[in-house]
């Protein structure tokens, strides 16, 4: 569940920034990077159509609970807080953090 709700947060966080009047330059890189990190299916889509920003948000979610539930197996089903938990809490968004700003690049640079 912590997984959805940070995906949600960065998801939100991005396209509020985006829709702000003036966000320009590393705003704008800083805006896709926390969308596109929050929204992964959405982002590949925007970058691979070439189009204007999709939002295929019910996909992003589902991909979201997937990797919460790997995230779950994985960390050994410890409680939240231990060790091997925040470990891969951090890993899985220090991930989505970098593929949405690489994602956000290849938009910059389109």
């Amino acid at each position: 569940m912590t997984l959805v709700v940070a995906g949600a947060l960065l998801w939100s966080t991005g396209i509020t920034l985006e829709g702000r009047d003036g966000c320009l330059g590393m705003c704008e890189w800083g805006a896709f990077t926390l969308l596109f990190a929050g929204a992964p299916v959405s982002g590949i889509i925007t970058v691979l159509g070439g189009s204007d920003l999709v939002l295929a948000w019910p996909v992003d979610m589902l991909l979201w609970i997937l990797v919460g539930v790997l995230h779950t197996r994985l960390s050994g089903e410890r409680p939240p807080l231990s060790r091997q938990w925040n470990l891969a809490t951090v890993i899985v968004l220090g991930t989505a953090l970098v593929y949405g700003g690489l994602l956000a690049a290849a938009v910059e640079r389109a």
